[in-house]
């Protein structure tokens, strides 16, 4: 999982504890919805996304969390 902005410790160790809660339990099409569901109480602008089919190098998912929701296209995404 890779958490936008990467300097917030805390919000990528909610993320992780999160992720690792969901475990095998779901298929990859709800981890988003689950995740997202997990954070937003602590989190209430929080946006996750799986990596595009495109973006891939390997063949495990990759996590998008953005803890102030998602960047506009063609912004810089992490500040940070």
């Amino acid at each position: 999982m890779s958490c936008i902005p990467s300097s917030d410790v805390a919000f990528r160790d909610a993320a992780a504890a999160a992720l690792a809660s969901i475990g095998g339990r779901v298929d990859s099409e709800e981890i988003e919805q689950q995740l997202c569901a997990l954070l937003i109480d602590r989190y209430p602008r929080v946006d996750v996304h799986r990596q595009n089919e495109l973006g891939r190098v390997f063949d495990e998912d990759v996590w998008y969390a953005y803890r102030d929701g998602r960047p506009a296209h063609g912004s810089t995404g992490d500040p940070n």
